[in-house]
């Protein structure tokens, strides 16, 4: 195996690795069991690590793993990518919701009146800067 493919390797397994912490770490815990801070033990990053690896050994099987393509830039054809294609939105939608939830975002505040208001002086502040 070349260097080229253990990168990918790599890649695949952090990936199935995230995608493990943060659906156990924010989906389970903080969205169906409604629990804050639970303390990290050490066998924790190491579950998430044998879940990546599991995640990456079928990605080789099945020749469609995310880090072949960030390494190659090799599309695969048919169903293998609409296979990639999943796995890849998947991974955006996890971290779009995980940072929903910690940081705890209330759209009844965000659309409320007086929320469209500070975000209006927000934007415009950000649209007109003031050079000096």
């Amino acid at each position: 195996m070349s260097f080229r493919s253990w990168q990918g390797i790599l890649v695949d397994v952090l990936a199935g690795a995230y995608a493990a912490a943060l659906s156990y770490r924010i989906v389970c815990l903080r969205m169906v069991l409604e629990k804050e801070a639970v303390p990290v033990h050490f066998s924790e990053p190491v579950v998430y690590g044998i879940a990546g690896l599991i995640m990456a050994v079928l990605g080789l099987r099945y020749r469609c793993t995310l880090g072949a393509w960030m390494v190659d830039r090799r599309l695969p054809q048919g169903w293998r990518q609409l296979c990639l294609l999943h796995i890849g939105l998947s991974l955006l939608v996890l971290t779009v919701w995980a940072g929903w939830v910690v940081t705890r975002i209330s759209p009844v505040d965000l659309f409320s009146p007086k929320g469209l208001e500070s975000a209006g002086r927000l934007f415009a502040a950000l649209l007109t800067p003031e050079i000096s």
